[in-house]
């Protein structure tokens, strides 16, 4: 819970960098709250001069240690976050009027009562702050828009039970090319349909990036495995992903990935070290 453990925080990322004229690529942020209901949709926009228009994920922050409303107990410290049934996020619906793109950006928080009396009561009426990080990218070209889904039933045999995530083939060939994510979500319930939730150990959506090329596999993963493991977990991820083939005659694309850990907290990273 943070209250009474202390952890180090492991990351992997695997990051494209794009050159190319033609291109106009805008990073922004978009923050919610997610109220008890467990879905916010909130509207954003960008300056891009491009006609054709893509919006993709870049990152997220959740935080559980927000404002809460009169209704919530004071006996329960929200830093202290809550069991998890897992999450989504989604950029979508791009409209575009003279060079303001606008487009939607949507966060979905699910928690699942488990193991603490006092968490399982404040978690109906929790508020949680989402950080959502997208970058728009305007170009000309051709895209491709492919949704993913899978689900396993996560080994429950505590302690440490062996957990692994999900490998999903994308049928994508060809490039040079731009991948990104437009959608996801990291479902988990447990396998008898209740409600409860779990506290995730590990949790991610990756493409296996390849210099440019189509990524032949999508990696999703969520594990549980822990001393306790208080849930038997069903495991079902969801992602859109959108495959971009820029005009760019002078198009290059580099990958390269970047892993390691640091304490719980803030941590500056730079990928390219």
């Amino acid at each position: 819970t943070g209250d009474t453990w202390a952890d180090d925080a492991a990351y992997r990322m695997q990051l494209q960098r794009v050159y190319g004229h033609g291109l106009d690529i805008v990073h922004g942020e978009t923050s919610l709250t997610v109220g008890p209901e467990g879905v916010a949709t909130v509207e954003d926009s960008a300056e891009v001069t491009s006609e054709q228009v893509v919006v993709v994920l870049r990152g997220f922050e959740i935080e559980t240690d927000v404002a809460q409303g009169a209704d919530y107990p004071d006996d329960y410290d929200p830093a202290l976050g809550y069991t998890s049934r897992g999450f989504g996020m989604e950029v979508g619906g791009a409209t575009a009027d003279g060079s303001l793109v606008t487009f939607d950006v949507t966060a979905a928080i699910r928690w699942g009562p488990r193991d603490r009396d006092d968490m399982n009561a404040a978690m109906p009426l929790a508020e949680t702050g989402v950080r959502v990080a997208w970058t728009v990218i305007g170009y000309s070209g051709a895209e491709s828009h492919i949704s993913l889904s899978d689900a396993v039933d996560l080994s429950h045999s505590p302690p440490y039970s062996t957990q692994s995530g999900l490998e999903i083939s994308t049928e994508l060939d060809g490039g040079p090319g731009i991948i990104g994510l437009t959608a996801f979500d990291l479902g988990v319930r447990d396998q008898d349909g209740g409600p409860g939730g779990d506290y995730l150990r590990s949790f991610g959506v990756e493409a296996a990036l390849d210099d440019g090329d189509a990524p032949e596999q999508v990696l999703a993963e969520v594990t549980t495995s822990s001393a306790i493991e208080l849930g038997t977990m069903h495991f079902a991820p969801e992602i859109d992903l959108v495959w971009v083939q820029p005009d760019s005659k002078d198009l290059r694309i580099e990958t390269f990935s970047s892993e390691g850990t640091h304490e719980v907290g803030s941590f500056e990273i730079d990928p390219t070290d």
